[in-house]
């Protein structure tokens, strides 16, 4: 949304109030709705709104008192619509009262890619912006943080459910039984790398109050009683079985497996296996710009007749010796057109039951901004 000027709030409360406002409180309107997104007549709206609620005349001046009412209304709006419901059916142990999780740092939620599909037409791009919940590069922390809890929750149940438990445990609370408990495998430090004495298992805030617990290991330690190597590594998430007598680590004697996910691809259906091909770029030598190394591949990929195949950038890499020299005939996005999805649209063509999935790099000069995760290419860049 384009920056609002003062004119324009100035001529939406004459228009739909008939009140006049002073310049003061227009300029505090004008960062009003610039920090909540919302246009003049939103503000003026709302204001209208709560002079009704309140039971005052909706002609009545907006001074600094009714700015800071305004103001707050427009918070709470917010916080709304960042704290959605939760609804799930794990039947956890009641955590005790504790403060939020040090050094939690939430990550960033999976990002979808465009899908280039060969149709009759011609290619095709395949993509789920409309369906997104989350603007790219705009999610909130707390909209973060709500997807790794509720990704933690959703493991937990599958736990529970798996392996017949009557609850999942909090890996934080003293107790001297054997509990099984789920989390996010996680190091002492961010800045330290994994290793045996600084492991620790981050919990949901409904299971153990989104605490981070330090993890020590059983010397017979062994998952589902197998295997003695321990497939742990940050961000993974694990089921445990062990106990916490001090209330200052979680003594671990078991992994668990986590049940794996349901497939959907029906083998028995299937023609074929499902297969894929993956390459990553630069797709050309530093020597030139004619990308034969991506054409050889193409060819190469022909012969098997892959379902899927995976292009991760650099498409048009800013780091090449030609671009960066300036000896270049062709603009970044007649590159990426030329060399890259010409081809790739007469493959599809030829391989009709193939799709391809196209995710650029932070040094494609494709791309908006070398920021990581990338955001999709924009679709008229794959017309």
């Amino acid at each position: 949304m384009a920056n609002v000027d003062e004119e324009d709030v100035r001529n939406a409360f004459n228009e739909y109030l008939s009140i006049a406002v002073s310049d003061e409180i227009i300029r505090e309107c004008v960062q009003l709705c610039n920090s909540f997104a919302k246009t003049p007549d939103d503000l003026a709206f709302k204001w209208q709104s709560m002079c009704i609620n309140t039971g005052s005349s909706v002609t009545q001046p907006l001074d600094t008192k009714g700015l800071t009412l305004l103001r707050k209304e427009l918070q709470k709006g917010v916080q709304q619509l960042v704290q959605p419901k939760k609804t799930t059916t794990i039947n956890a142990r009641k955590p005790q009262a504790r403060g939020p999780a040090a050094g939690s740092l939430p990550h960033g939620p999976p990002k979808r890619v465009p899908v280039i599909k060969s149709e009759p037409s011609g290619i095709q791009i395949h993509d789920s912006v409309k369906e997104r919940q989350y603007r790219y590069m705009h999610e909130r922390l707390t909209e973060r943080s709500t997807v790794l809890d509720d990704r933690l929750d959703e493991f937990a149940e599958l736990v529970r459910v798996h392996y017949n438990l009557e609850d999942i445990g909090d890996p934080a609370s003293t107790s001297d039984e054997e509990l099984v408990v789920v989390g996010r495998i996680c190091c002492e430090e961010d800045s330290t790398k994994l290793n045996e004495s600084s492991v620790m298992l981050e919990t949901s805030r409904l299971m153990g109050a989104g605490m981070r617990v330090l993890l020590k290991f059983n010397p017979s330690v062994t998952t589902n009683g197998e295997s003695p190597v321990l497939p742990l590594y940050p961000g993974a998430i694990v089921a445990l079985k062990g106990i916490n007598e001090t209330g200052e680590w979680f003594q671990v004697s078991q992994i668990l497996s986590i049940p794996l996910l349901p497939n959907n691809i029906s083998c028995s259906s299937q023609e074929r296996p499902v297969s894929m091909a993956i390459a990553a770029g630069p797709f050309t030598i530093d020597s030139n710009l004619n990308y034969a190394e991506f054409k050889h591949f193409l060819g190469q990929i022909g012969s098997n007749t892959p379902s899927w195949v995976l292009l991760l950038g650099p498409f048009v890499d800013v780091n090449h010796p030609s671009i960066k020299s300036g000896d270049v005939d062709y603009s970044p996005l007649e590159l990426f057109r030329y060399r890259i999805l010409e081809p790739l649209r007469t493959f599809l063509d030829e391989h009709p039951t193939t799709t391809a999935l196209v995710i650029p790099s932070v040094r494609d000069l494709i791309s908006h901004h070398a920021v990581f995760p990338q955001a999709p290419l924009p679709l008229t860049q794959t017309n």
